[in-house]
């Protein structure tokens, strides 16, 4: 490809060469050979690069490195700063004379990026290192793609554009939370439990008794009560009751509406960055923590526990959760076309190019035998084989000669037997020339090339291309896989938004189910947590209602953390029609779940639940102290 500078240098040296033969040629022969010179030193560095450029790029790798507290980590924690380490180097070849190389950053994250760029020679003996600092905010996946190289010759005359792919992922952890296992407030005293409640069968660690019992084999010596024993006259053990662990489950909503992008960031990151504060600050405590990760589809459960091993679960848990992605928009093949050509132009651009991705005249051809309507020519097109027959023509002959006058009639059978014909070609001509227009012309270009790519991807047969230009199911398909191979987060257009009204009863019934199938298995006061966003659902609540009655009659004790709506903001000061639009679609939907937020609220209170926003910075202390008034503690936070 050949840059600016290159372009007036070429044609200044072909104007010098030609005004020369054609104009000076008589007088002086310097001036053209000072063309052809020129004309030469061009083509010499066009050789060398192409040479260079040709023996170098196969042999280039990539490594890279994340380095967090001075360790290199398959996974990185979010909130504290990432030294990133990529090196280039080729194991064979030329030396390039100048490559600028720019990092590829994840697609699905939202926070700014440094500027990531070097410059300078790149070879076997000279490899390319580039580092810099950056911090992810929100937990999740992450994913690089590879490196982008910008390659150019000494002179600057030529430029080629290179991606090395170096596909890798890590995962980032939920924020690491500094909680000491030192006790948050004071025992109550043990005379009456609370109001509703009931004493914990299971015994404690601390030092206030709880009851007293025979001695089984097993028992610490240290527990043995020595008086008892004496006067019954048998070994008696103690039990207690203080710092009794109190188990704890999250309830996480991972369906599509949380996985989405809004003005208040992604609902589901969120989720985890609490849900990852209480269990290692609950932990901390001794207490059991266990997480629930529900959708559309299906459910996934960590028993309560508090070992290392089980909060390293966790975290990992809710990181591969926050790392999910919405579903793509719609199923139309136009569009998520035009959504993957610039992802694969940015990710494969050199098997997109002209060379080894072109498309022919005929493919924007639009055949009529695909067509709905091809039984029509098919009948013109028959029209004069059967006028033919003798019936037929002798009955066409009568019509001709009653239209006409007389010694004309042959002008009309004539007509009548070509027309049929005529129109035929006419109809076939129109319906395959609208495929050269603009809006077609592109959609099938763009689709030719990436069938061509994914089959190149794939490692299938040159056939698979057809059936992607042809068969829209098994394309949008594989659309979809390539865009969450990559993990583009597509933008969500407000019009496109589904709007409340339509309750998922699906995920109503499998947060109900699952919160009864916890609460049925609990023996002692425990404590749910439901960070669920539970507005859109608000008229079919019914099952998960009844499932909260049923854990309140359990002496269980719930906390919902909700994601409250949040406002719009304005895009642009400008009151065209369309913006204009935009904004009273998205401020119509803030004040339909604003309402149904507080009837929300509302039916929670009624069952005896709290109701705390998901953005609030209460949320954790909340959970906290519901833990601490559980185990039968004074709050002091």
């Amino acid at each position: 490809m050949l840059t600016a500078r290159g372009w007036w240098f070429v044609s200044t040296a072909m104007v010098i060469g030609i005004l020369g033969v054609v104009r000076l040629g008589w007088w002086s022969a310097t001036i053209p050979l000072l063309g052809l010179t020129l004309l030469i030193l061009f083509f010499l560095e066009w050789l060398r690069f192409a040479i260079q450029y040709r023996s170098t790029t196969p042999a280039l790798r990539v490594s890279r490195q994340l380095i967090q507290a001075g360790c290199e980590s398959p996974a990185v924690w979010a909130n504290i700063p990432v030294h990133v380490r990529v090196e280039i180097t080729a194991t064979s070849g030329y030396t390039l004379p100048l490559v600028v190389v720019d990092d590829i950053p994840a697609l699905d994250r939202t926070e700014d990026s440094p500027a990531a760029r070097t410059a300078g020679p790149l070879g076997p003996d000279t490899p390319l290192l580039l580092e810099y600092v950056t911090q992810f905010e929100q937990p999740g996946l992450l994913r690089f793609e590879g490196i982008q190289l910008r390659l150019s010759d000494r002179c600057g005359f030529f430029y080629r554009r290179l991606v090395v792919r170096d596909a890798r992922e890590w995962l980032i952890l939920p924020t690491l939370v500094s909680a000491e296992g030192t006790p948050t407030g004071i025992k109550r005293l043990n005379s009456m439990p609370p109001p509703g409640g009931h004493r914990h069968r299971r015994a404690g660690t601390g030092s206030e008794l709880l009851d007293l019992r025979d001695y089984r084999p097993g028992d610490p010596p240290k527990t043995i009560a020595w008086r008892a024993s004496a006067r019954r006259d048998k070994l008696i053990t103690r039990e207690f009751e203080s710092e009794v662990p109190v188990r704890c489950t999250l309830f996480i909503d991972a369906t599509t509406a949380n996985r989405r992008a809004t003005a208040g960031g992604i609902p589901l990151a969120r989720m985890a960055q609490v849900a990852a504060a209480v269990a290692q600050a609950a932990m901390a405590n001794r207490d059991l923590v266990g997480v629930t990760v529900y959708d559309e589809e299906a459910t996934i459960s960590e028993r309560p526990g508090r070992t290392h091993s089980h909060l390293i679960r966790l975290l990992r848990l809710l990181a591969e959760t926050a790392g999910r992605l919405p579903a793509l928009p719609g199923d139309d093949p136009v569009k998520l076309g035009q959504i993957a050509f610039p992802l694969a132009q940015r990710i494969y651009p050199e098997l997109l190019e002209s060379y080894c991705n072109a498309r022919p005249l005929g493919l924007f051809w639009l055949p009529v035998a695909d067509s709905r309507l091809f039984w029509v020519v098919v009948m013109l097109m028959a029209w004069p084989f059967l006028a033919v027959q003798p019936a037929v023509l002798e009955l066409l002959a009568r019509f001709a000669q009653q239209l006409s006058e007389p010694g004309r009639s042959w002008q009309i059978l004539l007509l009548f037997l070509v027309l049929p014909g005529w129109l035929a070609a006419m109809f076939w001509l129109i319906h395959g020339i609208r495929g050269w227009f603009a809006s077609r012309r592109r959609a099938t270009s763009q689709r030719k090339q990436l069938a061509a790519l994914f089959t190149v991807l794939d490692a299938e047969p040159p056939l698979q291309i057809e059936r992607y230009l042809n068969d829209d199911r098994a394309w949008m398909e594989r659309c979809r896989q390539f865009l969450e191979l990559h993990r583009f987060r597509a933008e969500l257009d407000p019009r496109t938004q589904p709007l409340p009204g339509n309750p998922s009863l699906t995920v109503v019934e499998i947060l109900a189910r699952a919160l009864w199938q916890t609460a049925a298995r609990a023996q002692d006061n425990e404590l749910y947590v439901l960070l669920a966003d539970l507005s859109e659902q608000v008229d079919a609540l019914t099952p998960v209602l009844n499932a909260i009655r049923f854990a309140r009659a359990r002496h269980h004790q719930l906390i919902v953390l909700a994601v409250e709506p949040v406002p719009p903001i304005p895009a642009n000061k400008s009151r065209s029609p369309r913006l204009r639009y935009l904004e009273l679609l998205q401020e119509w939907r803030y004040r339909e779940l604003a309402r149904r937020f507080e009837r929300l609220q509302s039916l929670l209170v009624k069952a005896g639940v709290t109701l705390i926003p998901l953005n609030s910075r209460d949320a954790v202390p909340a959970v906290l102290n519901r833990l601490d008034r559980i185990r039968g503690i004074q709050v002091r936070r």
